[in-house]
């Protein structure tokens, strides 16, 4: 399978174009920003029967508590769900921001997420 990873950095992508089976979407990142793209991007591979993935881009770096990260978690469930994509597409977490080592940060996003 081949996919790609979009946000609206390929915001002029045409998604008709090229051969591939799935995208990921930049959906959210922190507590507060949504990819201006998303919601486009979601609509189009919708219609276009590609299987889709939405990702959170995590800011440990910001949001150094397990709080603040269920508080992330919660962000971008609630953007997935908006978009109609809750239990439709595959939930991706990018988590390549310092510090990487917080296993109790990683694991309170990804638990909030699966409750």
């Amino acid at each position: 399978m081949y996919g790609i990873d979009i946000s609206n950095h390929q915001r002029n992508i045409d998604l008709t174009a090229g051969k591939y089976d799935f995208a990921i979407i930049k959906a959210t990142e922190g507590v507060s920003f949504k990819d201006l793209s998303f919601e486009k991007f979601a609509v189009q591979l919708t219609g276009l029967n590609k299987l889709v993935g939405c990702y959170h881009f995590a800011r440990p770096d910001l949001h150094g508590t397990t709080s603040e990260m269920k508080k992330e978690a919660d962000w971008f469930i609630s953007v997935v769900r908006k978009a109609g994509l809750l239990n439709k597409a595959i939930l991706v977490l990018d988590w390549e921001t310092e510090p990487m080592d917080r296993e109790d940060l990683l694991n309170a996003f990804i638990l909030r997420v699966e409750n």
